[in-house]
This record gives C-alpha cells, sequence and structure tokens, in this order.
C-alpha cells in the first residue's frame, strides 16, 4: 500500500516537472500532456520492456496514464505555458 503511493507520488512528480519545463519552452497544451506522459511513464516503460514485464503498469493501471495527462496542466498554467490559442508569442 505504502509502495503504490510513493509510486503514483512519484510518477505525478515526474509529469508535473516535464509540464514546468514545457511551460518555460511555451508549448501548448497537448504538448505539455504528451511531454508530461512520455517523462513520467517512459523510464519505466523502457525498463519493462527490456526485462520482460507485461503488461506495462500504464496498461494495466489506466489511471496512471490519466493522472499524467492531467496534472501538468495546472503546473504548466503556474509557468506561464503558452497562449490558450496554441500560438507561440
Amino acid at each position: 500500500m505504502l509502495l503504490d503511493i510513493a509510486n503514483a507520488v512519484a510518477i505525478v512528480a515526474q509529469a508535473m516537472s516535464a509540464a514546468l519545463a514545457a511551460g518555460k519552452r511555451r508549448l501548448d497544451w497537448f504538448g505539455v500532456a504528451s511531454l508530461g506522459c512520455v517523462t513520467a511513464l517512459g523510464g519505466g516503460s523502457v525498463r519493462d520492456v527490456v526485462l520482460g514485464h507485461y503488461p506495462l503498469p500504464w496498461v494495466a493501471q489506466p489511471w496512471l496514464l490519466l493522472s499524467t495527462c492531467s496534472w501538468p496542466g495546472p503546473s504548466a498554467q503556474s509557468s506561464g505555458s503558452g497562449s490558450s490559442d496554441g500560438r507561440r508569442q
């Protein structure tokens, strides 16, 4: 139980740190969400594929993917992400 909570906190923290980096580069919301998902889930997915651990955790537990797509938004907005119409300024 405690390990699952720590895992979820770590995944959300990775997604939010990627969102902050995306916000500094003024990406739109899709770029922020994509970068958050790739950063939070990519390393573990590569590790699991190399080790042959299937199914991947974010496939078996879809809430991980949903949380990495939803949490980066507010943190990118607080860092001054791109304009609402998706254009760079």
